[in-house]
């Protein structure tokens, strides 16, 4: 199924320019340690349907995407979203770009005593995944969703196998400012299927580039983590597995 046809492919380019960003980008994934052996043990990402994310903003559509439009026009589009709404859906696997650790990050993703940060770059990422339907964007992050004053502009996912084409707004890739301090950044598969998730099998030597340990985990599990990662699953080496920079005190 297609649809914004009038969306040239020039159009396209141009709107999805700043949600792109370069392959050498850092980023990383905090995760617990049952998400790493997982990851270990399937040697695949998984893609959680965005419709079971917290976030009550997540998917909607901000008033001001329709600002200039004529109310036909507004009819039309969201008659056709809320027809393909229960069939089309977009599975996301998430990461947050790195330029330091976050505190934050790792209180709000993972359980801090067997916390773990997977550091990457957008081009091993897309390497390890060697799928042209996934899609890699920056999530913009905007003010709000209820006013008209800017308009916004969702980027574009558009994928033709042969079999399936698929030419569609995302509007995944925008989120509310409370946000922000995640700068998240998503790999974004868009499918018609109910499934809850889906998983991509990944090259994870091509993937991994650091393993950082919990800043309040114990000795003894950052220890564990370079035994199983190294001896048992046989990972690459050359990845470094370090505990966290950030310093925590010890009661």
């Amino acid at each position: 199924m297609r649809f914004n046809m009038s969306d040239t492919h020039e159009r396209i380019i141009q709107v999805n320019k700043s949600f792109l960003a370069p392959d050498s980008m850092d980023i990383a994934r905090y995760i617990n340690f049952t998400e790493l052996i997982d990851l270990l043990e399937t040697q695949e990402l998984h893609f959680t349907n965005s419709h079971y994310f917290e976030d009550g903003y997540e998917g909607e559509i901000p008033i001001n995407f329709f600002k200039g439009w004529s109310d036909e026009s507004k009819k039309n589009y969201l008659n056709l979203i809320n027809s393909i709404k229960d069939i089309r859906n977009v599975y996301v696997n998430c990461w947050n770009k790195f330029e330091n650790e976050s505190y934050a990050l790792w209180k709000i993703y993972t359980n801090p005593k067997n916390g773990i940060c997977i550091k990457t770059t957008i081009g091993r990422l897309k390497s390890a995944l060697e799928n042209s339907d996934i899609k890699i964007y920056k999530i913009k992050y905007i003010d709000s969703y209820k006013d008209m004053i800017t308009k916004t502009e969702p980027a574009y996912y558009y994928r033709d196998d042969g079999t399936l084409s698929i030419n569609t707004r995302l509007m995944e890739t925008l989120k509310f400012k409370p946000y922000d301090y995640e700068n998240e950044v998503r790999a974004i598969y868009v499918d018609y299927s109910k499934d809850h998730c889906k998983r991509f099998k990944v090259n994870l030597n091509l993937l991994i580039e650091d393993i950082f340990v919990s800043p309040f985990a114990p000795d003894w599990f950052y220890n564990l983590v370079k035994k199983i990662v190294w001896n048992r699953y046989k990972i690459d080496n050359n990845i470094k597995i370090r505990r966290s920079d950030i310093r925590v005190a010890k009661y």
